[in-house]
């Protein structure tokens, strides 16, 4: 035996609103859930609105994130987190080709599990970018009375606890590196050098792109996608030239100046922004915490 469904006054005045949404509906194609429950309020289901029907409205969304790169504190650590991030990506097209040819000679099996060092390393760097960098955010607001985002670039350079500084550690996994693959050393070293370089990138991570997420907290995604772009271009990059430079140059070169770019520009880069940061911030109209 079929029962009639019985409509109540909302239920009706839903009805109503939604008739009067027809040509919205109609044009997004979205399904509302007709399913209600306590404590669950109906929701919307497809696009808010299609961009035809508010194309400047669609065009500043769209042009946002690229206007967001003219801002120094958003698009100079992207563009050097980008670059370092290009040299991890060197170490491991590197192995591949060096540990499969004498005098290494590895299978496929033991090559592939060699990677699980970087794997490692980079699992603990989250702990020194993540828990560590809010204790020195924090050790710095109270120091100073206030919170800047540039806080988090002092646990790339500088003592505080039980944290090294991260920066000088990217030179010494990327001479490891160099070293092993120049003097035939022993295998387990270079897992041991670009660990450490991943370690110090994980690390860096965290620290670099919350530092650029906070820069401009009411526009995140427009910071993450200046962040995200350059990391994509100098990943993308970097596997056209990171073999033929060590064959031409030598390993051991490639990799030194590989470890002291990432050390010695992120030093320069974190001593002006920790010491200018906020100045910057404030000259190009950039929201300003004002405590």
């Amino acid at each position: 035996m079929a029962v009639a469904p019985i409509q109540t006054g909302s239920d009706l005045q839903q009805v109503s609103s939604s008739k009067n949404d027809h040509d919205d509906k109609a044009i997004t194609e979205h399904v509302e859930d007709t399913f209600h429950s306590p404590g669950v309020r109906p929701g919307h289901v497809g696009a808010a609105w299609m961009p035809w029907k508010r194309p400047a409205e669609f065009l500043a969304i769209s042009l946002s994130p690229i206007l967001m790169a003219r801002y120094l504190t958003i698009v100079i650590p992207s563009i050097y987190y980008g670059s370092i991030f290009a040299w991890s990506v060197g170490i491991t097209i590197v192995m591949p080709q060096k540990f499969e040819a004498p005098p290494y000679n590895f299978a496929v099996i033991p090559l592939g599990a060699a990677f699980l060092a970087f794997g490692l390393g980079g699992v603990l760097g989250k702990w020194s970018g993540g828990i560590v960098g809010d204790k020195v955010v924090s050790y710095m607001a109270k120091r100073q009375g206030r919170r800047e985002p540039e806080h988090r670039l002092w646990a790339l350079v500088s003592l505080h606890g039980t944290q090294l500084p991260i920066l000088p550690f990217m030179f010494v996994g990327c001479l490891i590196v160099g070293l092993v693959v120049k003097l035939q050393l022993h295998w387990i070293a270079y897992l041991f050098g670009g660990g450490l370089f991943f370690f110090c990138l994980s690390a860096a991570t965290g620290l670099l792109q919350t530092c650029v997420l906070e820069g401009y907290l009411s526009k995140p995604m427009d910071t993450q996608a200046v962040f995200v772009i350059f990391m994509s271009i100098w990943g993308f990059a970097i596997a056209f030239f990171v073999y033929h430079w060590g064959e031409e140059h030598g390993s051991l070169s490639e990799y030194i100046v590989q470890g002291a770019l990432a050390s010695g520009v992120g030093t320069i880069l974190c001593a002006v922004f920790i010491l200018k940061g906020r100045s910057i911030r404030k000259w190009q109209g950039m929201p300003i915490a004002s405590n």
